[in-house]
């Protein structure tokens, strides 16, 4: 299998997932601490990417998320409750005002995007996730519903669980390629590494 190293914390991702190409990666840093916690890697359906057009792909990404995986490799040991509460913390105010925005009262809204959040949590059966642990977060449409996604998590190639609804597959992708991304230096290097593909592909 073919292997990419993610510069920042040398750690390798493979170049395709589950069927699915690499489109680039990046890592995420604790700034005020100053270490790096994790490896990112965006892998998308070759159908609905082109590096031609590599000012859109993220835009087309946040559009239209099925046909995706995120994949997170620890650069250091974490703590699964710690991870989980990270996301959380990140995608439950987004689930909560996307509801708002549809007409649920605030209350409501606070219950049932905790609600998720918790769900999401229970799909975490391991303790810790050593050093190294690879954790996918594959999106796709659901059969019944074409309208609908699914995110299924994997450990190190094994499903752990899923949770149904564009409500959390939204807020997850907005985390990291949203107007107001939870790490802006994410979705900036994997822009780079777009963009190097394309300059690439002109020569």
């Amino acid at each position: 299998m073919e292997m990419v190293m993610e510069p920042r914390t040398g750690l390798q991702v493979p170049a395709s997932n589950q069927g699915f190409p690499l489109v680039g990666t990046s890592a995420r840093s604790v700034t005020f601490l100053g270490f790096l916690t994790y490896a990112f890697a965006l892998y998308r359906d070759s159908g609905k990417w082109n590096v031609q057009e590599s000012a859109r792909v993220i835009d087309d990404l946040i559009q239209d998320p099925a046909g995706s995986i995120v994949r997170i490799v620890t650069y250091r040991a974490i703590d699964c409750t710690h991870f989980c509460s990270s996301i959380n913390s990140g995608a439950v105010p987004r689930m909560k005002k996307h509801l708002e925005t549809q007409g649920v009262d605030p209350k409501t809204a606070t219950e049932e995007a905790e609600l998720v959040g918790n769900e999401f949590r229970s799909l975490f059966k391991s303790k810790d996730l050593p050093v190294n642990t690879a954790v996918d977060f594959r999106i796709s449409k659901l059969p019944s519903q074409p309208s609908n996604t699914r995110i299924t998590i994997f450990i190190n190639g094994e499903e752990q669980g899923h949770i149904d609804g564009t409500l959390f597959t939204n807020a997850f992708v907005a985390l990291y390629f949203g107007q107001e991304p939870r790490s802006k230096e994410i979705q900036a290097g994997v822009q780079a590494c777009i963009d190097k593909k394309a300059a690439q592909t002109k020569h």
